[in-house]
């Protein structure tokens, strides 16, 4: 009988913690925008994933091409980073990747969101600002392209990692486990206790 019980207390440990495992809020960002610099313009395509429960960007593959050859880049994880002005949370948020690497070195793309990054998703605008005077404008460089405002310019999330509703109903189970072993074993010990 012993056995069992603790078989069952560590199934009962193991769906709670499998489920509290999955609980984290991962939304994937898609870009959609347009810069144009003189007579040149490019569009940046591409992604990047948000983890809402850690408030960290965990990877992105973004593009940037078009006539402005000096702007054109891919920005992944292994030939760039994320820079210091991270603001994902404040509203407008502001997002920043810096190339330092290969012959993109040097090359940036910095995105102006009007709303704070969440867990839910939706689609945010991308911001002009000042057009690069300062940090907060969404801007690609090398060879500067600033955000071409008559074109619609979009981030849109979509939530991939949420918790769904059979893990909560699996935590649940778990801990309703739990709580039905440890009813069993107090009554188990009261009737030894009284039996003495």
């Amino acid at each position: 009988m012993r056995i069992a019980t603790k078989l069952m207390i560590v199934l009962a440990l193991l769906m709670v913690t499998g489920a509290c495992a999955k609980a984290d809020v991962i939304t994937v960002w898609t870009i959609n925008a347009n810069f144009t610099y003189n007579s040149t313009s490019n569009t940046e395509t591409g992604s990047f994933t948000y983890d809402a429960t850690t408030g960290q960007i965990t990877t992105w593959n973004i593009t940037v091409a078009g006539t402005n050859t000096l702007a054109d880049n891919n920005y992944t994880p292994s030939d760039s980073f994320l820079t210091t002005n991270f603001f994902p949370t404040t509203s407008p948020a502001y997002v920043s990747f810096y190339d330092n690497s290969g012959p993109g070195n040097g090359d940036y793309l910095d995105l102006d969101i009007a709303s704070a990054l969440n867990g839910t998703g939706g689609t945010f605008n991308l911001l002009a600002g000042n057009n690069g005077a300062n940090y907060q404008s969404t801007i690609v460089c090398n060879g500067c392209g600033i955000l071409n405002t008559n074109d619609t310019n979009t981030v849109t999330g979509a939530v991939v990692g949420a918790p769904e509703p059979g893990t909560l109903g699996l935590m649940g189970t778990g801990l309703m486990s739990l709580i039905g072993i440890a009813v069993l074993r107090r009554r188990k010990s009261a009737a030894f206790i009284g039996a003495q």
